[in-house]
């Protein structure tokens, strides 16, 4: 692939690209290559297409210059690469510009979207106009891309995304455009409702691929239903694992449990709260950021023992919600505390502890459940920013607020380990010990989600977090990921995603599947220029 100077990226790019959408000073270039997992990539320019017909018009362009792209929604892939291609010398393609909500469906519950779509942005817009919906929210910014993350087949709070998926508009690396399903069809009716079309269906060579550049999605809508409740259940002795793992499978096997459910280790869960109680300690208890720090710790030991629990929502009709918080009880409460929240009970349980505030327990109490609040919104389908601070606040890293958002540019450093898991206690357990013992051996903590995904499979979610601006633990951080995703690989707990330096761990050419991977995209592309590399042999 070439690499451009800007004089000829500025004079060789098409003549619908206004300036203003055009990056390709060396400067301006930085802030796209700053990231949260200290990967070092060069990129040629940055632009922002506004339509299909225009990325079709750069893909017919760049195959004539033979120049690769790189097409981000957003580009808040933290950890993963972020804004950054897997080669260098990429165009990088920022669709966050091309974010119109383009349909909303009430009859048939689907909503049809652009990449540069965020999460707020759609909550925002069913909210504003009164329509009875959720839909399947992560707990990653509110800034982020719906498209982006469930093209990388993302977990949401309801499922794996990719089964809200019905059809996609795609422009392929060839330059043709292609739309799945029946979407082909002109007169089609049913091209948002029905997924597979007829013949070979095509739409998920579109998830993890570079065959093309997705410019709009449609996905369903989740109907609001008359309860909507989370379950919180903990596991206070460590002993007793594999079991709290198996009945929870069990609960989910016989569907009392619908939903995503999302297991976490004392760490994770403790950085996803801790935060958030640490600020409300500092701005209306007045103490000092350390003294916030040490209560906040100290609080929280002592009013639970958990070592882990789980967290999901329950949501149904009354005697729906009512006999699955029976059996959900029934099963988990030898294992610690089990609690069901619900909106009016989050309002009583607050109104309560605001009457005793004057008692300093009491006060210290209610930054609790401000946070609950901030956790419980997800299983409505509100997005949120409250996890961005489990990025800094294991490191201390100070951050204004108004950047919150911008991890790419603080020193939080971020790694994950991504791999799929049986739905059984045993294999959580090897995963979790392997976990722990690899980071400590590196200095780390092992903050550790496990995501119940369907009645088989566990999505886990393995983040590492190091400062950036130290050398040696940016260096025993790679170590640490490496390790443990080579100890996942060869227990046969295949990852499922793979960061930008980290292709070669999934990615082998003497495979077939692999190699069969490489023949479809000559055939998608045959000069190779959307996204060289990515989940393919180069």
């Amino acid at each position: 692939m070439r690499q451009l100077t800007n004089c000829q990226i500025m004079g060789a790019l098409p003549d619908f690209f206004d300036p203003d959408r055009i990056v390709s000073e060396p400067k301006e270039l930085l802030r796209f290559e700053e990231n949260a997992g200290n990967f070092e990539r060069k990129i040629n320019a940055v632009v922002y297409p506004l339509s299909h017909n225009e990325v079709s018009r750069l893909v017919e362009w760049a195959n004539e210059f033979k120049v690769a792209l790189y097409p981000i929604s957003t580009g808040k892939n933290w950890g993963m690469g972020s804004k950054v291609p897997v080669t260098n010398n990429c165009i990088v393609v920022d669709l966050s510009r091309m974010n119109k909500i383009v349909e909303v469906n009430t009859t048939h519950d689907y909503v049809v979207i652009e990449p540069g779509v965020t999460q707020q942005q759609l909550y925002d817009y069913l909210e504003a106009n009164n329509l009875p919906y959720i839909f399947n929210v992560t707990g990653s910014s509110s800034k982020t891309s719906i498209i982006g993350n469930s093209l990388e087949r993302g977990v949401g709070y309801f499922s794996s995304r990719v089964e809200n998926i019905r059809a996609l508009n795609v422009v392929l690396g060839n330059g043709k455009s292609i739309q799945t399903g029946f979407g082909h069809y002109e007169n089609s009716k049913n091209k948002h409702i029905y997924t597979y079309g007829v013949g070979p269906d095509i739409t998920g060579l579109f998830y993890q691929s570079g065959f093309g550049i997705v410019t709009q999605a449609t996905f369903d809508l989740i109907p609001k239903r008359a309860v909507h409740s989370i379950m919180l259940c903990g596991l206070e002795d460590n002993d007793q694992y594999e079991s709290y793992i198996n009945d929870l499978a069990q609960l989910r096997k016989q569907e009392v449990i619908t939903t995503a459910f999302h297991i976490a280790n004392r760490g994770r869960s403790s950085i996803a709260l801790l935060p958030h109680v640490e600020e409300y300690f500092v701005n209306k208890l007045g103490m000092t950021k350390e003294e916030a720090r040490n209560e906040t710790v100290s609080f929280h030991s002592r009013i639970t023992k958990d070592q882990w629990s789980a967290f999901g929502g329950v949501m149904g009709s009354k005697s729906e919600v009512r006999l699955a918080r029976k059996a959900i009880k029934k099963k988990m409460k030898k294992y610690g505390n089990v609690m069901f929240l619900t909106q009016n009970k989050l309002d009583r349980l607050q109104r309560l502890v605001g009457l005793f505030s004057f008692i300093p327990y009491f006060k210290k109490l209610k930054a609790f459940t401000i946070s609950m609040e901030a956790a419980f919104s997800y299983s409505q389908g509100i997005p949120s920013d409250m996890a961005l601070n489990s990025v800094y606040w294991p490191l201390n890293v100070e951050i204004k607020k108004n950047t919150i958002e911008e991890i790419d540019n603080s020193d939080a450093g971020l790694l994950f380990s991504l791999p799929i898991l049986p739905l059984e206690g045993k294999a959580l357990k090897i995963a979790s010990d392997a976990t722990i013992n690899t980071f400590a051996n590196y200095g780390f903590e092992a903050y550790i989600t496990f995501n119940i995904i369907d009645s088989k499979s566990i999505e886990s979610v393995i983040n590492l977090a190091f400062r950036k601006s130290d050398d040696k633990a940016v260096e025993d951080a790679k170590k640490a990921i490496d390790e443990l995703n080579q100890f996942f690989m060869n227990e046969g707990y295949i990852l499922y995603r793979a960061d930008i330096d980290r292709m070669h761990h999934v990615v082998d050419k003497n495979d077939t599947f692999w190699q069969t991977i490489k023949e479809l995209k000559k055939s998608f592309d045959p000069n190779n220029i959307v996204a060289p590399g990515r989940y393919s042999p180069l």
